[in-house]
């Protein structure tokens, strides 16, 4: 048998390492995608980290659900109040806080400066059940939610992303959902 140089066994070790690094990569890009939240507050899943990221449903086979925008419809918001974020940039009218949310029912309210919101629907039991975005016009947003609850509760969330992407004036309801 001949003997195995240090060149060898450096060479080997060194594929061993580019080997073990590709497999961390590749496992790392195929996991399921993590939304990111600055929320301190607990949230529907069960490893919920603060500051950290809310798992995605989508892998879970539970249908993402929508909203159509309203395009700002400010007819309803005249006079009202609602919960507002600490900076009072975002105010939502309806759903009142600890109120009830059902799919058909309208997300609105009031945002000044900035051209769009975000929202969250989030199941007590599954997590994120809908997501996305209403534009703000003439201060007003409102948009018809189309979601289906897993749970009798859960949490509304609605809020604005600064120029790096990160949640601003944030709105947290807690909410019942119904069928």
């Amino acid at each position: 048998m001949s003997r195995i140089s240090k060149r060898q066994i450096i060479s080997i070790i060194l594929v061993c390492v580019v080997l073990a690094t590709g497999a961390y990569l590749w496992h790392r890009h195929s996991e399921k995608p993590v939304a990111k939240t600055t929320s301190k507050q607990a949230s529907a899943q069960s490893n919920f980290t603060k500051g950290g990221g809310h798992e995605s449903s989508t892998n879970t086979g539970v249908t993402q659900g929508s909203a159509t925008d309203n395009k700002g419809d400010a007819s309803a918001t005249q006079g009202e109040t609602g919960t507002s974020s600490a900076s009072g940039e975002v105010t939502v009218v309806s759903p009142a806080k600890n109120g009830t949310l059902t799919s058909g029912d309208v997300v609105r309210g009031t945002a000044t400066g900035a051209s769009q919101v975000q929202y969250r629907l989030i199941d007590d039991n599954v997590g994120v059940i809908a997501q996305g975005g209403l534009g703000v016009v003439n201060g007003t947003f409102s948009g018809k939610l189309q979601f289906k609850a897993h749970a009798s509760t859960g949490r509304l969330d609605v809020y604005t992303l600064n120029d790096q992407g990160q949640e601003t004036n944030e709105v947290q309801l807690q909410i019942g959902l119904g069928s």
